[in-house]
């Protein structure tokens, strides 16, 4: 396997295949955002993703408490310089219902448990929607949710109308 494939599949994430946006029908995807801001939810989709990452190197995958070093997290978050607004993420990702809790930690660590929510979304869905994190965090689409909604669309479906996209996106807003 040449290196850039390694790479590119360091880069998914798996989130619940219901998060994707099929017929132009949103599921869970209203969860997923939560009137998040679009660096929120890149910062979601990459915790999820150290999840993952934490569930497939440990025994004990029944475990929903992991942690972050603060290191990781600031050096993920100073990449789009967003490492001072920490504390306003933190308090962001704390009601959203793919987190239990989170909190800082001892040893610099950021101690983050994840929902039964997120698993039952993920244990549902027969197959899970791999959501590139390079993708998602390129510089225009960062700008706005409709954006980061529409490249979630675009990596999915390929080709879809940017209208129909705004139109979804909006309902999703008024729920």
């Amino acid at each position: 396997m040449s290196k850039l494939n390694k790479n590119k599949k360091t880069n998914l994430v798996a989130l619940p295949f219901s998060t994707a946006i099929l017929n132009h029908k949103a599921s869970t995807i209203d969860v997923l955002f939560q009137d998040l801001l679009p660096k929120h939810i890149l910062t979601l989709i990459w915790i999820i993703g150290r999840y993952q990452l934490f569930q497939n190197t440990h025994f004990n995958k029944s475990d929903q408490t992991f942690f972050i070093t603060q290191e990781a997290f600031i050096k993920f978050r100073d990449r789009y310089r967003r490492s001072s607004e920490m504390v306003d993420m933190m308090n962001a990702l704390r009601t959203h219902p793919y987190i239990s809790d989170i909190q800082w930690g001892k040893n610099d660590t950021i101690n983050i448990e994840i929902s039964e929510r997120f698993h039952e979304e993920m244990a549902k869905s027969r197959k899970h929607y791999y959501v590139n994190l390079e993708f998602l965090s390129i510089k225009e689409v960062l700008k706005s949710r409709d954006m980061m909604f529409y490249a979630i669309l675009i990596d999915f479906n390929k080709t879809i109308d940017r209208g129909d996209i705004i139109e979804l996106s909006n309902k999703i807003k008024k729920r």
